[in-house]
């Protein structure tokens, strides 16, 4: 898809389909003398055998037109995730801080890398992180989407017990591909 905006219009289109009807234009040129109308010394059976030769050239053309733009559309699918791929990555934060643990929700506020964030944890566990703060720290997928970094799959890495409590926006493989593909590299 491309925009074009110098004379302050968008125009898109679809790459695969441009690329279909390209090779379409183009390799149908060479069969310009069998899609003419019926020449005035051309029998009717003559004509009709030509348009039949015609219809079976041309709709092999329409499977290798298809066939060329789907293998197109695939390479820069596959460039693209890999471009994609390359911004993502494992990272770990320190907490900044606690807040007030609520034992009623089992709720525990926190900071990490400038942002709040709250897990559910129960009493033990919340002692725990109050007591070795310092050693807890964040668990995290950063990656860059339409050139925003962006955080997902959080989990709070409790310092005793190693446990994850995850927290935050978590995305499946099957929700990103990509995603799918980072993690059983890693």
């Amino acid at each position: 898809m491309n925009m074009c905006i110098s004379d302050k219009t968008a125009k898109f289109w679809n790459i695969n389909e441009y690329v279909y009807f390209e090779c379409m234009k183009e390799k149908t040129r060479a069969m310009q003398d069998l899609a003419k109308p019926k020449g005035e010394f051309e029998t009717t059976e003559m004509y009709e055998k030509r348009m039949r030769e015609y219809d079976i050239k041309k709709s092999a053309l329409i499977t290798e037109c298809a066939r060329e733009a789907e293998i197109i559309r695939k390479a820069q699918q596959e460039e693209l995730e890999k471009k994609m791929l390359s911004t993502y990555a494992f990272v770990y934060f320190p907490l900044q801080g606690l807040g007030t643990y609520n034992a009623d929700s089992q709720e525990y506020p926190f900071t990490f890398n400038g942002t709040n964030g709250i897990v559910k944890l129960g009493l033990d566990d919340a002692k725990s992180l109050k007591a070795d703060m310092t050693k807890a720290k964040v668990k995290a997928i950063k990656r860059v989407v339409n050139g925003t970094t962006e955080y997902i799959n959080m989990e709070l890495i409790l310092p005793v017990s190693g446990k994850s409590v995850p927290f935050g926006k978590h995305i499946t493989p099957a929700e990103d591909n990509v995603l799918g593909k980072f993690l059983q590299n890693h």
